[in-house]
């Protein structure tokens, strides 16, 4: 079988839910590591070096958020790195927008998102099918629904540049203000409590569906879905599915993803928050 290793930007959130897909679909075979953000990944190259000789493939997950051309750059120097090492051809890059937008945009994710969202969340979508993903800063920045989440950035950015520097660099400023980190408020405001993720999964996706009245998720009446069909929803609806699909491919096997049908637990969820 191929040896694979896959390499992710994020070293919380999104290596855990590679780390899901890796055990839920690929009995572990594949390597998943972190190289801690893009302006890391030139160094990481070099001081893997002798490593990349134990793969034959390897995957390197990216964040490309509208608003930083830094990547790009960043991407050229990898490109010119490898070339020299010899190494283009082991290479197969995955961008992604960020986690945070990944999860928010997964299809019926309202089920589990917090209903204030909502709109936030179809607004993501539409977006990025209309103009694609490049646009989203663009389309969100003067948008009445995202103002106080872009204001409370720049105010978190400009106490921050102040304590550094005694004053505000409005040029540095600019860089502190992104989709990206919007994006981040808004998935915390989504996912509260038991249903936040970042290092692990929090208590509602790591156990079976309970059956209080007041649930931190939408689902009502008596539906109780498993740990791991939870999780396996997530992977499945979202981007990490295309991302198995391609990985599947590349190894040659077929994952053994378990097709999840959420349609009907989706109208008990949607009678309940346009109801209220």
């Amino acid at each position: 079988m191929i040896k694979m290793k896959v390499i992710t930007e994020d070293e919380s959130s999104g290596k855990l839910m590679l780390e899901e897909m890796n055990r839920l679909y690929f009995y572990g075979v594949m390597k998943i590591d972190s190289f801690k953000g893009i302006p890391h990944l030139y160094r990481y190259i070099k001081d893997n070096e002798d490593d990349w000789t134990k793969y034959d493939k390897v995957v390197v997950i990216y964040d490309d958020a509208p608003n930083n051309p830094n990547v790009a750059n960043q991407l050229r120097r990898v490109r010119s790195l490898l070339s020299q090492l010899k190494l283009t051809d082991k290479i197969q890059y995955f961008p992604i927008v960020s986690f945070e937008y990944e999860i928010l945009t997964t299809d019926k994710i309202e089920i589990f998102a917090q209903i204030a969202t909502h709109e936030q969340i179809k607004y993501f979508r539409e977006i990025g099918k209309k103009y694609g993903t490049q646009q989203l800063y663009a389309k969100t920045r003067n948008n009445n629904m995202f103002s106080d989440l872009y204001m409370q950035l720049k105010q978190q950015a400009e106490n921050k540049l102040y304590k550094e520097l005694g004053y505000i660099d409005n040029k540095r400023l600019m860089h502190h203000i992104t989709f990206e980190k919007m994006c981040k408020l808004i998935f915390a405001n989504a996912f509260k409590h038991e249903l936040f993720i970042d290092n692990d999964f929090r208590g509602c996706w790591n156990k079976d569906c309970c059956i209080k009245n007041k649930r931190n998720c939408n689902i009502v009446g008596d539906i109780n879905l498993q740990a791991d069909i939870k999780k396996s929803y997530l992977l499945q609806y979202s981007i990490y599915g295309l991302m198995a699909d391609m990985i599947s491919g590349i190894l040659g096997i077929e994952n053994e993803i378990v097709a999840i049908d959420m349609v009907k637990i989706e109208k008990q969820c949607f009678f309940n928050t346009y109801h209220q």
